[in-house]
């Protein structure tokens, strides 16, 4: 079973009101030690092929009473950084997953975190706001039943402050500052939504966004809570 110091910790999204969906997973250096401690670091190898756009990678382990190579295959997707060398490294990672190393990942919890309002940052693209996380976290405790299930879960922040807690299937979070949205974060969500909306005329949506300046924080709350929900 992973320890906590081999496990790391990725943002995988932000919802407009600050919570931080995250994810564990694994690096390719602790898949190579792994293998390396599993079998030998020269009774295992790794082959790419592509198929269309597609990379996979197989994992390869020698199999002394069969006298031969027994080979498991996954295929990777692209990253956003290096994407040729990330889909090589994550294709690598999903064929481990495959000889059962850091399988256990995949029991987690739900892992949403209250962010602070100054741990929340956003951008714009194509007519969309999009959240980020201004804070990294790290798995400070990890536990497991018999069969290889988590059971307890520890996650702080990079400062060392507890933020998300999983016992027995008992979740807690850490105390972080309301993140309520000011009227100028509600005008560009709503601007967004109203410019992809499908649902109303365009007629309609001229008149919103001719007037989306100057509407109150309840009003404009409100056009993306009720009249756009779901947008």
């Amino acid at each position: 079973m992973m320890k906590p110091h081999e496990i790391q910790v990725m943002v995988k999204t932000v919802t407009q009101y600050g919570k931080a969906l995250c994810l564990l997973y694994k690096d390719a250096r602790y898949d190579m030690a792994a293998l390396d401690e599993m079998f030998g670091h020269t009774n295992w190898q790794k082959t790419y092929r592509s198929i269309g756009d597609s990379l996979f990678c197989t994992v390869s382990v020698w199999d002394e009473v069969k006298g031969c190579w027994v080979a498991r295959e996954d295929v990777g997707t692209e990253t956003q950084v290096a994407e040729e060398k990330g889909q090589a490294s994550d294709a690598f990672k999903r064929a481990c997953y495959n000889w059962g190393i850091g399988r256990e990942l995949y029991t987690a919890p739900d892992i949403w975190i209250p962010l602070d309002k100054n741990e929340v940052g956003s951008y714009e693209a194509k007519g969309k706001q999009v959240y980020t996380c201004r804070q990294s976290f790290y798995v400070d405790d990890i536990g497991y039943t018999d069969s290889g299930v988590i059971n307890k879960l520890v996650i702080n922040d990079a400062s060392g402050r507890k933020r998300f807690a999983f016992n027995e299937g008992a979740v807690t979070t850490g105390k972080s500052s309301p993140i309520e949205p000011s009227v100028d974060e509600y005008r560009a969500i709503a601007e967004a939504k109203v410019k992809a909306t499908a649902k109303f005329s365009p007629e309609w949506k001229s008149k919103v966004l001719a007037g989306l300046p100057t509407y109150d924080l309840s009003t404009v709350k409100r056009l993306v809570t009720e009249t756009l929900k779901g947008e």
